[in-house]
């Protein structure tokens, strides 16, 4: 990643809670006082949990309960610097019976920590554990972990980054957080999770509603929901998460979708258990749970532990719902009770109110700033549902909305594009293949076969009918849902003798009939040029950058025309300035939340909003606007070297996980007045 990427996701981690704390942290004494917190300007003490903030020196900024907990909701204060984008969030958690050595363990597992210092055994009491853990999928944002004992309580204290930790940062933290041993942690009420969309439901008013199961399900009050960004996340893309609040408890709640006869054949396969796995039913008004228990043994320097693990399976209609329990030195009579106290949460959902849940889950996805999907490399981009392979000539072109879930890989990653449909138990990849040679190696060495004649008419591609190669059902999925998968290899030729290369992996019932209606569906969505088109085209004066999502397009008549392309940004010019549009990409979260789109949005507001913007100048900002369809934020700030220097104004935007920048600067003898500003404005489009 880009060094000015680097920069501007640092700045990120940096800004998150501002978002909470409507666009300002406030620094009043009096805040957080009802939460027991007395804050000033450069120390916040908090007398429930006994400990002291201090403001490491000039630049940091404290944030009490209410604006740290915007992050982290388990954070009950925190520290910002302004100048760097570090961030500082301090939590404190019941130990109940565990050591360090017990939570280094659960880190481990749960956040994939790594040890920086030395190993629990090795510490003495007043020494705190130091860890290292990943805070984004790109492993662009990191956090190192300070983890103090506090009479029965761990005080956490995270500090996040991009790139590298200075360190002198890191020195002037050390002395951040100062323990008052003669206040034992008193636990106070934490307030309920804001309501939030996920990619397949909602959080509202406390309950998660499944849109596509259509049920509601509440926790009990010593539980919570997990959101996207959370530090102890699972993978939330097709789940709802959830965590005890005081005991180191995770569960997730899948859904898949399976007919009713599937489902027996299913349930008589999961009822097989292995080894000292134990199956057990649990009734529950809405049917009988099947249970699986298990138990797992972990050595981590030199400390045995236990990891007891509950799953559940229920019928619901057509769907079954699995329930996925794990906790950390935890019995298993503990973990059937909280697998029961959840289930007692499930409730349908009545018809009209589905509905109109699903209207505004739908209103939401389909504003144009929300495309979680979203990305671009060289020669291929995912927009809008649509992945483009401008070089190779072929595009996949998602027909629904809701149909598939699809990332675009990285330049250089195999495959190029990954899809799935995990309610539907689907998993595609496709890749560009560039000679037969190389085709006939994956159909042999991958799949055992030379690959058979494909007959069907839609499974011809621009250069000839293409192959398919099968492999024998497997049952890799049935210890998690009771289903043998197969797995398909198809490839299509292109007219340069390279070809598209398509695996599918599904369940073996969706093959039950020749290649099945998954592989047709999925096949056609392929689509193929006549020609590879251009990822950027000259229109008219202007100019139209597929690849990347933008376009400037001057009116007729305005003066303005095409000046080139520089350093990625698209050129426009007249005899009053220069109009420049310029995206940067950012590795996509597949997350549509709220929460992800008010940090996008705060981190576009502080690319500028910090003094380090890269245009140099003191920036002014002048307000929201729209930039074309999106919504977007005004700067002004003056360019060029001491003595001649030029007016300018940027805008700037986000639509997915990309950053538009539109930059307009004057001429020395040109007013930037607010009738060029509109002007400038309305070429701008995204696609």
């Amino acid at each position: 990643m880009r060094a000015g990427t680097i920069q501007a996701l640092t700045v990120w981690v940096g800004i998150s809670v501002i978002a909470a704390a409507g666009g300002a942290v406030a620094q009043d004494a009096d805040a957080g006082a009802e939460l027991g917190q007395e804050r000033t300007s450069s120390s916040l003490i908090d007398h429930d949990l006994g400990f002291e903030l201090v403001a490491p020196g000039p630049g940091w900024e404290i944030w009490d309960e209410a604006e740290a907990s915007a992050i982290d909701p388990d954070a009950c204060a925190g520290l910002w610097h302004l100048g760097t984008g570090v961030r500082a969030l301090l939590s404190v958690r019941p130990a109940r019976d565990m050591d360090r050595s017990e939570l280094f363990v659960f880190y481990e597992t749960s956040r994939k920590a790594q040890l920086l210092g030395a190993p629990p055994r090795l510490l003495s009491p007043e020494e705190p554990l130091h860890l290292q853990i990943e805070l984004s999928r790109e492993q662009t944002l990191r956090a190192e972990l300070f983890v103090h004992t506090h009479g029965d309580a761990f005080a956490e204290l995270e500090i996040a980054f991009a790139g590298e930790l200075p360190q002198e940062l890191r020195a002037s933290l050390d002395g951040a957080l100062r323990l008052v041993p003669e206040l034992e942690p008193r636990w106070r009420a934490r307030a309920d999770r804001k309501d939030e969309f996920f990619p397949c439901g909602l959080l509202r008013a406390g309950r998660y509603l499944d849109l596509d199961v259509g049920f509601a399900l509440a926790v009990p009050e010593d539980w919570r929901f997990l959101l996207p960004g959370d530090p102890l996340e699972p993978a939330l893309e097709e789940s709802c998460g959830m965590g005890h609040r005081e005991r180191p408890l995770r569960a997730l709640l899948q859904a898949r979708r399976v007919s009713s006869a599937e489902q027996a054949r299913r349930r008589e396969r999961l009822a097989e258990a292995q080894g000292d796995e134990a199956i057990s039913i649990l009734p529950t008004p809405h049917g009988e749970l099947l249970l699986r228990s298990s138990r797992e043994r972990r050595e981590r320097e030199g400390v045995e532990l236990e990891v007891e693990r509950v799953e559940a399976w229920l019928g619901w209609g057509e769907w079954m719902l699995r329930f996925d329990l794990r906790g950390l030195q935890s019995s298993r009579a503990e973990l059937h009770a909280a697998l029961e106290a959840l289930a007692r949460g499930l409730e349908r959902l009545p018809a009209e109110d589905l509905d109109a849940r699903r209207a505004e889950h739908r209103a939401w996805l389909d504003r144009p700033e929300i495309d979680p999907e979203s990305g671009f490399e060289d020669q291929r981009s995912l927009q809008r549902g649509t992945y483009e392979n401008f070089a190779a000539g072929w595009s996949f072109r998602r027909r629904l909305a809701d149909e598939f879930v699809m990332e675009l890989r990285p330049g250089g990653s195999d495959p190029e594009l990954v899809g799935w449909d995990a309610r539907r138990e689907l998993r595609f990849e496709l890749r560009t293949r560039t000679s037969e040679l190389e085709l006939d190696a994956v159909h042999r060495e991958a799949f055992g076969a030379e690959g058979a004649a494909l007959d069907a008419e839609s499974l011809y591609g621009p250069a000839g009918f293409g192959r398919r190669s099968w492999i024998e059902p497997d049952r890799a999925g049935e210890r998690a849902w009771g289903c043998s998968r197969k797995h398909v290899l198809v490839t299509l030729p292109l007219r340069d003798r390279s070809f598209v290369e398509l695996r599918l992996e599904a369940p073996a019932e969706h093959f039950a009939e020749g290649t099945g209606p998954v592989l047709q569906e999925i096949l056609g969505c392929l689509h193929f040029d006549q020609e590879p088109r251009k990822s950027i085209e000259e229109h008219g004066e202007g100019w139209i950058d597929w690849n990347r999502g933008h376009a400037l397009l001057p009116s007729t008549g305005s003066g303005w025309k095409r000046s080139g392309i520089t350093r990625g940004w698209l050129v426009l010019a007249s005899r009053a300035g220069s109009l420049r549009s310029r995206p940067v990409p950012f590795r996509s979260m597949l997350d549509a939340s709220r929460r992800r789109r008010e940090e996008l949005e705060l981190l576009a507001h502080a690319v500028v909003g910090i003094g380090r913007d890269p245009f140099g100048g003191a920036t002014r900002e002048l307000g929201a606007i729209r930039l074309g369809d999106l919504p977007a934020r005004r700067f002004a700030f003056d360019v060029g070297p001491e003595g001649r220097k030029l007016p300018a104004e940027l805008w700037i935007a986000w639509q997915g996980n990309q950053l538009h920048q539109l930059l307009l600067t004057s001429r020395p003898d040109v007013q930037l007045a607010p009738e060029l500003s509109a002007l400038a404005l309305s070429f701008f489009q995204s696609l």
